[in-house]
């Protein structure tokens, strides 16, 4: 039986080209450097499926600033999809020279499009030498610094939103009290996000550095997240962070993901997934158009089968595009 669901939310990394050499990831390892042509985003921004039902893109890499026409996707984008009401862009922050002229460009895109929210997500997971260490490159954290200090200063001339993203990982957990307090200090939104394996997107399966194997280090993470999610400054849902912490503990998963029925991770080769946690492959843009790849994996009991595997994933999976009053009682919140 057919589902009547569509996607609502893409994450499309536009390249795997990064600058940074992250101890918890593995896409700067690879060679091939893959990124869909502009024609191919084109088809797939121009389908019937995507222009009528999309509301948020995630792009992200590698490093997306890297992807040259960068701009010229947003504004596809903002073209194309009706329904769009957010474009969220990841990035490493190192750039601090670029992102002026990208604001300005695309407040120009929103003004002659739709008035689309813009969020920069950026990547923090350690204080001065420390985040440096993780990025595995030196000068990370003062590029970072300075992009923030842009950003600030542009807060009251154009509508983008920024935050930052704490990656939890063996390598950095005891740094989450450091950048807390620097972000609280700051003023600026935080959240942290618990380090999982990807065969799909990141390519770190065989990475020793991703998840807390200790009973201490479980013990940190926990209460370090019970503390910040009390004292409110989290941007994550309190449902979320509820269930990561019983997760951490040896629970399933017991809040809803967006991407089970109405997400799609589309890779630079032009492969497409569920998600980037799920590695089961529903077909490829450069052979059939997604309507088609969509149309073949949404049927009932598909969908059924994804929520079974979704037990075991950490991921924040978009939890705020949820009802999160449908999930209260699950969780005891």
């Amino acid at each position: 039986m057919m589902c009547d669901k569509k996607p609502k939310v893409v994450i499309l990394p536009l390249t795997y080209k990064c600058n940074a050499r992250c101890k918890m990831c593995d896409i700067w390892k690879q060679t091939d450097n893959l990124e869909l042509e502009y024609s191919e985003l084109e088809k797939l921004f121009s389908d019937e499926l995507i222009t009528s039902s999309l509301k948020s893109v995630n792009l992200t890499g590698g490093e997306p600033l890297l992807r040259k026409n960068l701009l010229a996707i947003v504004e596809l984008i903002a073209q194309k999809c009706e329904k769009l009401e957010i474009i969220t862009i990841n990035t490493n922050g190192f750039f601090s020279d670029k992102y002026c002229s990208i604001i300005e460009q695309i407040d120009e895109i929103q003004k002659k499009y739709r008035d689309f929210k813009l969020n920069f997500y950026l990547s923090l997971d350690g204080i001065g030498e420390d985040h440096d260490k993780v990025r595995g490159m030196p000068g990370f954290f003062e590029h970072l610094e300075k992009t923030l200090e842009i950003f600030e200063s542009l807060r009251g001339n154009f509508e983008f939103e920024y935050s930052l993203n704490f990656t939890i990982s063996k390598v950095n957990y005891k740094e989450m009290d450091s950048v807390y307090n620097y972000a609280i200090n700051r003023n600026i939104p935080i959240d942290f996000t618990y380090g999982m394996e990807s065969s799909v997107y990141f390519g770190n399966e065989e990475n020793t550095n991703i998840g807390m194997t200790t009973q201490e280090e479980k013990d940190y993470v926990s209460s370090m997240l019970k503390r910040y999610m009390s004292e409110g400054h989290l941007t994550y849902s309190r449902a979320y962070y509820r269930n990561l912490i019983k997760m951490i503990a040896g629970d399933e998963r017991r809040i809803g993901c967006i991407f089970a029925d109405e997400g799609l991770f589309i890779h630079p080769s032009g492969d497409v997934y569920r998600c980037w946690a799920y590695d089961e492959l529903m077909g490829n843009i450069k052979e059939n158009t997604i309507s088609d790849i969509w149309k073949i994996n949404c049927t009932v009991e598909q969908l059924e089968n994804i929520k079974n595997k979704c037990r075991n994933c950490y991921n924040n999976c978009y939890i705020n595009y949820k009802r999160i009053d449908s999930i209260r009682n699950l969780i005891g919140g």
